[in-house]
Protein backbone atom coordinates (compact mmCIF):
# COMPACT_ATOMS: atom_id res chain seq x y z
CA UNK A 1 0.00 0.00 0.00
CA UNK A 2 2.83 2.49 -0.66
CA UNK A 3 1.46 3.56 -3.25
CA UNK A 4 -1.91 4.66 -2.31
CA UNK A 5 -1.91 8.52 -2.54
CA UNK A 6 0.09 7.91 -5.71
CA UNK A 7 -3.07 6.08 -6.74
CA UNK A 8 -5.03 8.81 -5.48
CA UNK A 9 -3.79 11.43 -7.31
CA UNK A 10 -3.06 9.47 -10.30
CA UNK A 11 -5.80 7.41 -10.72
CA UNK A 12 -8.51 8.35 -9.25
CA UNK A 13 -7.63 12.00 -10.52
CA UNK A 14 -8.44 13.19 -6.02
CA UNK A 15 -6.56 16.21 -4.96
CA UNK A 16 -3.07 16.11 -3.11
CA UNK A 17 -4.17 17.58 -0.79
CA UNK A 18 -6.43 14.82 0.32
CA UNK A 19 -4.71 12.00 -1.08
CA UNK A 20 -2.03 11.66 1.90
CA UNK A 21 -4.67 11.44 4.33
CA UNK A 22 -5.34 7.97 3.04
CA UNK A 23 -2.05 7.10 4.76
CA UNK A 24 -3.23 8.44 7.97
CA UNK A 25 -6.55 6.96 8.11
CA UNK A 26 -4.97 3.46 7.22
CA UNK A 27 -2.18 4.38 10.67
CA UNK A 28 -5.61 5.15 12.41
CA UNK A 29 -7.08 2.34 11.69
CA UNK A 30 -3.94 0.03 12.17
CA UNK A 31 -3.93 0.98 15.64
CA UNK A 32 -6.96 0.16 16.26
CA UNK A 33 -6.59 -3.38 14.37
CA UNK A 34 -3.53 -4.01 16.50
CA UNK A 35 -5.35 -3.97 20.02
CA UNK A 36 -8.74 -5.67 18.45
CA UNK A 37 -6.22 -8.19 16.72
CA UNK A 38 -4.89 -8.93 20.18
CA UNK A 39 -8.30 -9.28 21.81
CA UNK A 40 -9.31 -11.53 19.61
CA UNK A 41 -6.54 -13.52 19.55
CA UNK A 42 -6.60 -14.05 23.37
CA UNK A 43 -10.14 -15.23 22.85
CA UNK A 44 -10.53 -17.16 19.35
CA UNK A 45 -6.04 -18.12 19.26
CA UNK A 46 -3.33 -16.41 17.56
CA UNK A 47 -3.73 -17.77 14.10
CA UNK A 48 -7.55 -18.08 14.10
CA UNK A 49 -7.12 -14.27 14.10
CA UNK A 50 -3.78 -13.78 11.87
CA UNK A 51 -5.39 -16.15 9.16
CA UNK A 52 -8.55 -14.23 8.28
CA UNK A 53 -6.84 -10.73 8.27
CA UNK A 54 -4.31 -11.88 5.75
CA UNK A 55 -7.01 -12.95 4.08
CA UNK A 56 -8.79 -9.15 4.10
CA UNK A 57 -5.33 -7.98 3.61
CA UNK A 58 -4.88 -9.53 0.53
CA UNK A 59 -8.48 -9.28 -0.66
CA UNK A 60 -8.59 -4.90 0.17
CA UNK A 61 -5.08 -5.14 -2.21
CA UNK A 62 -6.30 -6.72 -5.18
CA UNK A 63 -9.71 -4.52 -4.93
CA UNK A 64 -7.74 -1.38 -4.55
CA UNK A 65 -6.20 -0.26 -7.79
CA UNK A 66 -9.84 -1.00 -9.07
CA UNK A 67 -10.86 1.59 -6.70
CA UNK A 68 -11.59 5.07 -8.73
CA UNK A 69 -13.59 7.25 -6.18
CA UNK A 70 -13.24 9.34 -2.62
CA UNK A 71 -15.34 6.78 -0.82
CA UNK A 72 -14.25 3.63 -2.39
CA UNK A 73 -9.92 4.36 -1.31
CA UNK A 74 -11.31 5.77 2.03
CA UNK A 75 -12.75 2.10 2.66
CA UNK A 76 -9.98 0.66 1.10
CA UNK A 77 -7.69 2.63 3.69
CA UNK A 78 -9.88 1.68 6.89
CA UNK A 79 -10.23 -2.06 6.04
CA UNK A 80 -6.65 -2.60 5.00
CA UNK A 81 -5.73 -0.71 8.36
CA UNK A 82 -7.03 -2.86 10.56
CA UNK A 83 -6.70 -6.42 8.87
CA UNK A 84 -3.00 -4.88 8.11
CA UNK A 85 -3.13 -3.51 11.75
CA UNK A 86 -3.76 -7.17 13.30
CA UNK A 87 -1.67 -8.98 11.33
CA UNK A 88 1.43 -6.57 12.39
CA UNK A 89 0.33 -7.10 15.69
CA UNK A 90 -0.41 -10.70 15.57
CA UNK A 91 2.84 -11.87 13.18
CA UNK A 92 5.07 -12.60 16.20
CA UNK A 93 2.79 -13.92 18.89
CA UNK A 94 1.60 -16.46 16.34
CA UNK A 95 5.27 -17.51 15.88
CA UNK A 96 5.70 -17.54 19.91
CA UNK A 97 2.47 -19.58 19.87
CA UNK A 98 3.70 -22.33 17.49
CA UNK A 99 5.81 -24.20 19.24
CA UNK A 100 5.39 -26.23 23.34
CA UNK A 101 6.65 -23.48 25.54
CA UNK A 102 8.75 -26.31 27.75
CA UNK A 103 10.96 -26.96 24.11
CA UNK A 104 12.53 -23.09 24.80
CA UNK A 105 15.51 -24.25 23.15
CA UNK A 106 14.40 -24.24 19.53
CA UNK A 107 13.30 -21.31 19.30
CA UNK A 108 15.95 -18.94 21.71
CA UNK A 109 19.40 -19.09 22.13
CA UNK A 110 20.31 -18.72 25.82
CA UNK A 111 23.43 -17.10 27.08
CA UNK A 112 24.67 -16.57 30.82
CA UNK A 113 26.21 -13.04 30.65
CA UNK A 114 29.22 -13.00 33.31
CA UNK A 115 29.13 -9.01 33.21
CA UNK A 116 25.45 -8.34 34.36
CA UNK A 117 25.29 -11.71 36.07
CA UNK A 118 22.01 -12.79 34.93
CA UNK A 119 20.95 -15.49 32.06
CA UNK A 120 19.39 -13.97 29.37
CA UNK A 121 17.42 -15.54 26.05
CA UNK A 122 17.70 -14.13 22.65
CA UNK A 123 14.25 -15.20 20.81
CA UNK A 124 15.92 -16.37 17.28
CA UNK A 125 12.97 -17.69 15.71
CA UNK A 126 11.46 -14.17 15.86
CA UNK A 127 14.62 -12.85 14.68
CA UNK A 128 15.56 -15.47 11.74
CA UNK A 129 11.46 -13.92 10.93
CA UNK A 130 11.56 -10.47 10.90
CA UNK A 131 15.20 -10.93 8.62
CA UNK A 132 13.22 -12.28 6.05
CA UNK A 133 10.25 -9.95 6.18
CA UNK A 134 13.06 -6.48 5.97
CA UNK A 135 14.07 -8.06 2.78
CA UNK A 136 10.67 -7.93 1.07
CA UNK A 137 10.07 -4.70 2.81
CA UNK A 138 12.91 -3.23 1.32
CA UNK A 139 12.78 -4.35 -2.03
CA UNK A 140 9.30 -4.76 -2.53
CA UNK A 141 8.34 -0.82 -3.05
CA UNK A 142 10.99 -0.45 -5.80
CA UNK A 143 9.85 -3.24 -7.66
CA UNK A 144 6.05 -2.24 -7.42
CA UNK A 145 7.38 1.05 -8.53
CA UNK A 146 9.13 -0.69 -11.45
CA UNK A 147 6.10 -2.73 -12.04
CA UNK A 148 3.87 0.69 -12.04
CA UNK A 149 6.16 2.57 -15.06
CA UNK A 150 6.40 -0.40 -17.04
CA UNK A 151 2.51 -1.12 -17.18
CA UNK A 152 1.07 1.84 -16.54
CA UNK A 153 -1.60 0.81 -13.90
CA UNK A 154 -1.69 -0.07 -10.64
CA UNK A 155 -3.56 -3.35 -11.25
CA UNK A 156 0.29 -4.52 -11.86
CA UNK A 157 1.16 -3.29 -8.52
CA UNK A 158 -1.86 -4.85 -6.39
CA UNK A 159 -1.32 -8.29 -7.78
CA UNK A 160 2.47 -8.74 -7.43
CA UNK A 161 1.98 -7.14 -3.59
CA UNK A 162 -0.39 -10.05 -2.85
CA UNK A 163 1.39 -12.80 -4.60
CA UNK A 164 4.80 -11.50 -2.91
Amino acid sequence: MAFLDVSAIESAHLSPEFSFYLISIANATSTIGRVGGGVLSDKFGCLNVLIPSDIIVAAVTIVWPHCMTKVGLINVAVFYGLAYGSSVGLFGAAVADLGDPTDVGRRTVCHVSVLESYFTCIPLWLGMLYTIASVSALIGPPISGAIYHKSGGFQGVGIFAVDS
